[in-house]
């Protein structure tokens, strides 16, 4: 549940008294927690207005596509934020890549989602940022953006530049 450095850390604690540098990376790991905490719970207690916002807006965007996609593409964002908010508080982003990035792009890919995906992130981060303090979301930005970027290279930039032509049932 925590991640892998700070788990190292307390193995190897086990054996032998940690070095000064090793102390320094555990009391940077546990003073960093009390931030994380709070940007964890103002996500969690913000996910349906940023989340409402979002998908009002992909709505109008993508109103040329079935609901069945918008409101699985909008699944896939709460995933994404929901997911990222534990790889936050846990500081791992290991986390994002093991419960989603193994599964997500291909479902992405699958439903030619990718360009309504990644307008969805790119809706999320707008809104976080429209209603949630910058030290929070400053926390939860980069393991969005890990999403992102995993999405977006999964496709040629010719595709993603174009919303998805068909969609399986």
């Amino acid at each position: 549940m925590m991640n892998s450095e700070f788990q190292a850390l307390i193995n190897d604690a086990e054996d032998h008294y940690l070095q000064s540098q090793e102390l320094r990376q555990l009391k940077q790991q546990l003073e960093s927690l009390p931030a994380r905490l709070a940007a964890y719970e103002v996500l969690r207690d913000r996910e349906l207005e940023v989340f409402q916002a979002v998908a009002d807006e992909l709505q109008a965007e993508f109103a040329n596509l079935p609901t069945s996609l918008i409101n699985r593409a909008l699944e896939n964002g709460l995933a994404i934020l929901r997911c990222g908010a534990m790889a936050m508080l846990q500081n791992n982003p290991e986390h994002v890549q093991k419960r989603l990035l193994d599964w997500l792009p291909e479902q992405v890919k699958a439903y030619d989602l990718v360009a309504v995906e990644d307008q969805m992130l790119q809706l999320l981060q707008a809104q976080l940022t429209k209603r949630i303090e910058s030290v929070h979301v400053a926390q939860i930005q980069p393991y969005i953006e890990q999403v992102r970027l995993a999405l977006v290279s999964e496709t040629p930039a010719s595709k993603r530049a174009q919303a998805p032509a068909m969609a399986l049932g």
